[in-house]
Formats: C-alpha cells, sequence, structure tokens
C-alpha cells in the first residue's frame, strides 16, 4: 500500500500536488485531522485493496498543529503503516503573493495580525517543531548506537562462552575416545588372560606324553605328579629364587 502524507506551509501548493496524485490514481483526502490518520490508516490496510494508493494532506487548518502530526507518525509507525511525506514550502514572498491574489486569508491570520505576521509564525513553528524533531533524532540515533555496543559486547561474550563449551566438548569427546580404547584393550587383555588359563588347564605347548601323564594325575589315577617342571621353573622366577635352590626344588619334585 502506498501511504503519502502532504504536509508545508500554507499556500506552499499542497492542494496542487494533491490534485496531482489524484489525477494519477491515488485516493485522496484533503484537510485530514492529524488524530484521525492512523484510525484511517487501519481501515485502509484492512479494506479489500480499494485504497491501496492513499494521499493524505494536513496541515494548520482547523488548529492543528505539528506537535498532532509527529503524534500520529509514530503511531502508524506503531501499526506497522508504510509511509512517506511529502512536505510543500516556498518562499514568504510567494506566500504572501498567492494569498494577495486569491484574496484568501491565512489560518493564522485575524484582526490583529497581519498576513505577513501569520505567514512567518506558521514558519516559526514547523522551524521550532524541526528542532526539536531533530534533538529527538540524534538521541535516538545515540541510544541506537549504545544498543548496538551492548549487543556486538553481548555477542562477543556469548562467543567467548561458545568457544570454551567447544573447546570442553572436545575435551571431553577426547576423553570418551581414550576411554572407549582403554576398554576394548582391557577387553583384549581380559580374553587373551582367559584364553592362556585355558590352555594352561589344558597343557597346551606339552608334548602327548606329558598332557597323558597330567591328565591322569588330574583324574586321581596317578599319585605323586605335582606338575610339570615348567611349571615349577615359572614359579621359582615369581618368587626369584637363586639357581641352586632351584635344582635343590627340581630333585624333590623330581623324587616327588
Amino acid at each position: 500500500m502506498e501511504f503519502i502524507i502532504i504536509s508545508g506551509l500554507s499556500g506552499a501548493g499542497k492542494s496542487k500536488v494533491a490534485s496531482f496524485l489524484e489525477d494519477i490514481g491515488f485516493y485522496v483526502v484533503d484537510n485530514m485531522p492529524a488524530p484521525l490518520m492512523p484510525k484511517f490508516a487501519e481501515l485502509c490496510m484492512a479494506g479489500p485493496g480499494r485504497y491501496d494508493r492513499v494521499a493524505l494532506v494536513t496541515d494548520i487548518r482547523g488548529g492543528q498543529t505539528f506537535d498532532g502530526l509527529f503524534d500520529a507518525l509514530h503511531e502508524l509507525h506503531r501499526m506497522g503503516c508504510a509511509y512517506k511525506i511529502l512536505f510543500v514550502e516556498a518562499s514568504v514572498e510567494t506566500i504572501i503573493k498567492r494569498y494577495k491574489e486569491t484574496r484568501r486569508m491565512h489560518p493564522l491570520s485575524s484582526t490583529s495580525r497581519s498576513l505577513d505576521e501569520a505567514v512567518r509564525q506558521e514558519l516559526a513553528a514547523g522551524e521550532e517543531r524541526l528542532t526539536a524533531a531533530e534533538s529527538e533524532r540524534d538521541g535516538a540515533q545515540k541510544e541506537l548506537e549504545q544498543a548496538r555496543e551492548d549487543r556486538d559486547s553481548l555477542q562477543n561474550i556469548i562467543s567467548g562462552y561458545a568457544m570454551r563449551l567447544e573447546s570442553r566438548n572436545r575435551k571431553a569427546q577426547e576423553a570418551e575416545e581414550q576411554q572407549v580404547k582403554l576398554q576394548m584393550e582391557e577387553n583384549a587383555l581380559q580374553s587373551r588372560i582367559h584364553m592362556l588359563a585355558e590352555m594352561e588347564k589344558l597343557y597346551e605347548g606339552y608334548s602327548k606324553a606329558v598332557k597323558l601323564v597330567m591328565g591322569e594325575s588330574g583324574r586321581g589315577q596317578l599319585r605323586g605328579i605335582l606338575g610339570p617342571v615348567a611349571g615349577l621353573c615359572s614359579l621359582c622366577q615369581q618368587v626369584r629364587l637363586g639357581k641352586r635352590r632351584v635344582l635343590r626344588i627340581y630333585r624333590w619334585w623330581c623324587i616327588a
């Protein structure tokens, strides 16, 4: 939707601009009170598309002030209504000349105020409000810059925490992988120990004769058999016995 607000100094040519916009298809409302603009915009936005191109003319006629216009603009912005402002102006001399030619009365003129005073009063009021608006704009700009700085600072803090979290997650993943690796090695060692234990029970690596003798001993058919000599050597190594003592034990083992 195209929403144009035509404003400016009285006698500057707003009516001519409104006529031109009406000729090219705009729905024009002249002398629209500023407080009614938001409501009118709401009706246009809710319509089926008939008022997609609207132009409103507003000025100080009817005792309106620029303060009312700025309040209406704030409300339009809050509503999400996009608008354009067409401010029409002319020199004081040109405006006075036009009023004299048409013999119309200026909205601010009266029996105690001349046409020149009325035009200059309107111009001064507009300049005063413009100065106030610029001051508000500068204040809002400073607040915006401060908000951006605060946002950037928060983003830096968040980025720092994100990097720390990523580092900790990476370390946790490495620790988990190391744990899995150690668990696999432990399982492999347990399996190997179990296999060696089973091989020891079955006397794997010994001759058939040793297996036969140890088998008969295990079934109680042979007495005095304590074990193969290799087992004795392994025991001696575990307890760190000297060679002479090993031989003595070996003799005793054989006698037994």
